[in-house]
C-alpha cells in the first residue's frame, strides 16, 4: 500500500510544472589564470562542486546584453581589469578565477566584487546593468538595498599555499582545504560583505537578518561580525545536524573542512536570494520525478562523498544518503507543484489536469531509469517515512580568508 501511495506522489510530481523563477548559475571564467593554477581539470571540477553545494537559489537576474548600435554599452571592472561590453547571460553570475602568488603567509584567497566603470544608454539599460532586474538592488544609498543583483566577481587563490585538492578529507591533515575556501569565497560573491542588503542589516557590529537570527548560532546568538564582512571567529552552526564553524568565519586552519552551514544559507536568504525547496534539485520550482532521476543518473545515492545539491545533497554534507531522501519527504513539497500552496490533483479522476494545462504522457522527455535502480531508491525512501527525524537547527572588507597561525 505504501509503495502505491508513493507511486501516486511521483505521478503527481509530473503533473505540476509551473516554474516561479529560474536557477541561479555561476559561470566560471579562467581568462585571468595566467599562472595555470586551474589547468588541472580536477581543480575546476572541485570549483564546480563548491558552486553546486552553495547554489540552491532561484531568482530572476536579467541578462546583460550590450547593443552598441542602440547606444547601450557598458564597461565592467574587477581589480583594474577592464571588461568592455561584457555579456552576462540571464540568471547567471560571471566569476573570474585565478591562482596568484601571494607568498606563503597570510591570505588564502581574495574576492574582488565586480564593479561598473561606465554605462551609456537608456534608463532601462542602466537599471538592468546595475540591478539585474532586482527592484530592491542598487538603491541609493546602497545601505537601503533589500536585494542583490550582481554581474560577477573575481577570486584569486594563493598559489603559494599548501592546498588539499580532494572531494573527501583524505590527505587533508597538513594542508588547507581548497573546497572549503572556494565555498567561502562564493559566499562573498553572493553578497556577504559587498551587498547593500548585507550592509543594511548590520547594526552595532551585528547581523540582524531575520532568517539568520531565526537559525541562530549556539555560541554567537547575537551574530556579531568580524570587521563587517564575516561572522565573528569561531561562530558555529549546523551541517546535517552536526555543529561546525560557519563557512563565513574569517579564518581557516590546516586540516579543517568547513562546509556551508544552516546559518550561512540563512544569511544568503536575508541578502535576497530565493531558496529552492528541499528536493528541488534542478531548481525548476517543482519537487518531482525529474529531481529523483537526477539522483539516479548521477549514481550519487550512497556512493560516497563529493556530491552537491543538484544530485541530491539536501543537508549540505557532500554525501547523498537516507537523510537527504528523508528531508525531501518530510519537507512536504514532493508532488505539490510550485511552492505556493495548492491542492494536489485528484488521482482518481480519468482526466488529470495540472496548473499549467492538460497532462499527457507524451509531454515527458526525461528518460525513465532502469526499474531496478528506481525500485531500490523508492524502497529506501518508503522505509524512511516512519523513521525518527533528527532535529536540525535552521577579515576585513577586503574579504580575505586568512590562515589561522595555529
Amino acid at each position: 500500500m505504501l509503495i502505491r501511495v508513493f507511486g501516486a506522489i511521483l505521478l503527481t510530481g509530473w503533473l505540476c510544472s509551473t516554474a516561479v523563477s529560474a536557477p541561479v548559475t555561476i559561470q566560471f571564467n579562467y581568462d585571468f589564470d595566467t599562472n595555470g593554477f586551474f589547468d588541472d581539470p580536477f581543480r575546476r571540477e572541485l570549483l564546480e562542486l563548491a558552486a553546486d553545494s552553495v547554489l540552491r537559489w532561484r531568482d530572476d537576474l536579467d541578462a546583460i546584453l550590450p547593443d552598441p548600435e542602440a547606444g547601450n554599452t557598458w564597461t565592467a571592472t574587477v581589480e583594474f581589469n577592464f571588461l568592455p561590453n561584457l555579456v552576462v547571460p540571464a540568471d547567471t553570475i560571471t566569476v573570474f578565477v585565478s591562482g596568484n602568488n601571494f607568498g606563503n603567509e597570510g591570505t588564502l584567497a581574495l574576492t574582488h566584487p565586480g564593479e561598473i566603470l561606465l554605462i551609456e544608454g537608456s534608463t532601462d539599460w542602466e537599471e538592468t546593468v546595475r540591478a539585474r532586474g532586482e527592484s530592491g538592488a542598487a538603491l541609493e544609498p546602497m545601505e537601503e538595498d533589500t536585494d542583490f543583483g550582481p554581474w560577477g566577481s573575481l577570486i584569486y587563490f594563493n598559489a603559494d599555499r599548501q592546498w588539499h585538492f580532494g572531494k573527501s578529507t583524505d590527505g587533508l591533515a597538513n594542508n588547507f582545504d581548497f573546497l572549503s575556501v572556494a565555498m567561502h569565497e562564493l559566499g562573498h560573491v553572493l553578497g556577504v560583505g559587498p551587498a547593500g542588503s548585507w550592509q543594511d542589516r548590520i547594526v552595532d557590529g551585528k547581523f540582524t537578518g531575520e532568517h539568520a537570527l531565526a537559525t541562530g548560532s549556539p555560541n554567537n546568538p547575537d551574530l556579531e561580525l568580524h570587521n563587517g564582512g564575516h561572522y565573528l571567529a569561531g561562530t558555529e552552526s549546523f551541517v546535517a545536524g552536526e555543529l561546525q564553524t560557519a563557512a563565513m568565519d574569517p579564518f581557516f586552519s590546516k586540516g579543517e573542512r568547513k562546509l556551508f552551514t544552516d546559518l550561512d544559507f540563512s544569511t544568503l536568504e536575508d541578502i535576497g536570494w530565493d531558496v529552492a525547496a528541499p528536493g528541488d534539485l534542478n531548481r525548476d520550482g517543482v519537487v518531482d520525478n525529474f529531481d529523483i532521476v537526477q539522483i539516479l543518473v548521477a549514481n550519487s545515492f550512497n556512493s560516497g562523498v563529493g556530491f552537491g545539491w543538484s544530485v541530491g545533497d539536501i543537508d549540505g554534507d557532500l554525501d547523498v544518503d537516507n537523510f537527504d531522501i528523508q528531508l525531501i519527504l518530510i519537507a512536504g513539497f514532493f508532488g505539490t507543484g510550485p511552492y505556493a500552496s495548492q491542492p494536489s490533483p485528484d488521482l482518481s479522476s480519468s482526466s488529470l489536469v495540472s496548473s499549467s494545462g492538460s497532462f499527457s504522457p507524451t509531454m515527458l522527455s526525461v528518460e525513465t531509469p532502469e526499474p531496478s535502480s528506481l525500485a531500490l531508491l523508492l524502497a529506501g525512501a518508503v522505509g524512511l517515512v516512519g523513521a525518527v527525524f533528527y532535529h536540525r537547527v535552521r577579515d576585513a572588507w577586503g574579504m580575505r580568508s586568512v590562515a589561522n597561525s595555529t
